[in-house]
């Protein structure tokens, strides 16, 4: 089973009557990646250290300051340095586009997927959208939500929960970009995050990490 497997590509296929595109990009494009992706990479490192810093008491937090003050793409390497040990061990990008020229987007898909240091499914930039049915700004729930959704978050989740018990992974991580989103993946049985970047987001009520634990199957 691999990562980019996750992604519920014929659920949402089935979706709409129109043929959707469905691109993906593996490690061995982590460069491709980078390039599509700079800002959600930096985001990777950050949570990668950010639960490294909660969890070595020992460790010195401000060591990386440089690479969060330039919100460097290549954290990740930083970390691995610092720490001596591998933490950007999977990644996998999913976009898909409607082949349709008439809907103001047509990105109606797009998930980024990363097993990051020790061993965390960590899910960014997740977007399920029918751009069909774009929601008045006066109606929106979400701030970001421009469209209605497709109702694939609760396979996603599922998706992902079946793959860490495939992979010995017992955490999924993801951030929730503000207050009302929070309580959304509260619903999935994610909780706020322990960490410094848990307790900023709960202040700020905006990029509030949660994870998940998952049951290893009996």
């Amino acid at each position: 089973m691999h990562l980019s497997s996750v992604f519920p590509a014929e659920p949402l296929r089935a979706t709409f009557s129109q043929s959707v595109l469905i691109e993906q990009w593996d490690k061995s494009q982590l460069a491709k990646i980078a390039t599509l992706k700079k800002e959600s990479i930096f985001e990777i490192g950050a949570g990668a250290w950010d639960r490294y810093v909660a969890s070595n008491q020992d460790c010195d937090p401000q060591a990386l300051s440089k690479h969060f003050q330039e919100q460097d793409s290549k954290l990740y390497l930083a970390m691995e340095r610092q720490i001596r040990s591998k933490v950007l061990i999977d990644i996998s990008y999913t976009l898909a586009t409607v082949e349709d020229d008439a809907p103001m987007s047509r990105c109606v898909g797009e998930l980024l997927l990363a097993i990051v240091h020790p061993g965390v499914l960590c899910i960014s930039d997740v977007t399920f959208a029918n751009v069909y049915a774009p929601i008045p700004d006066d109606e929106r729930r979400y701030p970001f939500q421009s469209f209605k959704g497709l109702g694939l978050l609760p396979i996603l989740i599922d998706n992902c929960s079946a793959f860490c018990s495939a992979h010995g992974i017992s955490q999924i991580t993801l951030t929730a970009a503000d207050i009302g989103l929070m309580n959304l993946f509260e619903s999935y049985g994610f909780k706020v995050a322990d960490t410094p970047a848990g307790m900023l987001g709960l202040q700020t009520h905006t990029g509030i990490p949660m994870s998940r634990m998952v049951e290893r199957p009996a």
